[in-house]
């Protein structure tokens, strides 16, 4: 693995909370519609939860901080590897 580090697997419903937490956050800045959070029904978050997949690179700590959004608002890199890790992909999300 290159020296890099194995993350445990996060609980799905921390992630789900953190997720929430971000929306409120965008919602009070009028960025984000909190409605679409609760697109996700309970029934795909937990088929979500018991797809297997591979562990690959990931950053880890994918926040506001560490990405490069042009003006259009794409994301044009991603910044602060340091703390990347061999884990579920679907986490960075």
């Amino acid at each position: 693995t290159l020296g890099v580090p194995r993350a445990a697997p996060r609980s799905l419903e921390a992630l789900r909370g953190a997720a929430r937490a971000a929306a409120e956050h965008l919602a009070a800045a009028d960025e984000f519609d909190p409605v679409r959070l609760g697109q996700l029904t309970q029934p795909a978050a937990v088929q979500l939860g018991i797809q297997p997949g591979p562990a690959v690179l990931t950053h880890h700590s994918l926040t506001g901080n560490h990405l490069v959004v042009s003006q259009d608002g794409r994301v044009r890199g991603v910044l602060g590897w340091g703390g990347a890790v061999v884990g579920d992909p679907a986490e960075d999300i």
